[in-house]
């Protein structure tokens, strides 16, 4: 592949060839195909080789994919983000006896250690790290409504955090669910984004940002 000029990117036994057209990507997996088979003796998993624009395949939990201008984008795959949000109903169940710095921490330990593996992903990703950011928030909320069993101790709790009378009167009124509850106005206001960051909640887009990859890497790509 280097000898034809061919970039590729490769991780134990699974490798990405990038070409120019569809054409020359069904030439280079015929040839590459009857090498491994042919010289090396070894098998190719024909159900996940495929000629492909590279957005639409999957490398080690990313995808890549050119920008208008040309620029290389490094973006997470859809894998990667069903993933996630796997992972955070997991670490915040809706039946949870933790209090809220607990979750938080546990939450943390693994947000700080999933970017510093994704952290490469260009800025393309912020629109989507934010979104993860907003969903944990949520998730949050809606445990600090579940702990109230009485619609007038979630009343009192969420005057006493600020949130605006009427509203809070609103919200428990609709006697919705936590997940719809943790999306009124009343506890928006009673938890908003600032209480997290003085609990600790670690930003995602702050960690990409610091990520050793914005140090050593030029606009647009990648450490």
């Amino acid at each position: 592949m280097e000898r034809r000029g061919h970039r590729f990117v490769r991780y134990a036994d699974d490798c990405n060839i990038y070409v120019g057209s569809l054409r020359s990507g069904e030439r280079v997996k015929e040839s590459i195909s009857r090498f491994i088979t042919g010289r090396l003796r070894l098998e190719v998993n024909e159900e996940k080789s495929a000629v492909a624009p590279t957005g639409e395949r999957h490398f080690l939990g990313f995808r890549v994919s050119v920008s208008n201008d040309g620029e290389v984008c490094i973006e997470l795959s859809k894998r990667s983000r069903d993933r996630i949000y796997q992972r955070l109903r997991e670490l915040l169940p809706r039946n949870t006896g933790r209090s809220m710095s607990v979750q938080i921490a546990r939450l943390n330990s693994y947000l700080r250690g999933w970017l510093s593996f994704f952290g490469i992903c260009t800025e393309e990703t912020l629109r989507v790290l934010g979104a993860i950011e907003a969903h944990a928030r949520r998730r949050l909320r809606a445990s600090f409504v579940r702990k109230y069993r009485r619609p007038s101790h979630l009343y009192r709790a969420l005057v006493r955090r600020g949130a605006p009378r009427r509203a809070s009167w609103l919200a428990i009124k609709a006697r919705r669910g936590p997940w719809h509850l943790s999306h009124r106005l009343a506890v928006e206001r009673a938890l908003p984004n600032a209480f997290f960051e003085t609990m600790g909640l670690l930003s995602l887009t702050d960690l990409w940002h610091g990520h050793p990859a914005r140090a050593t890497a030029g606009p647009g790509l990648p450490g």
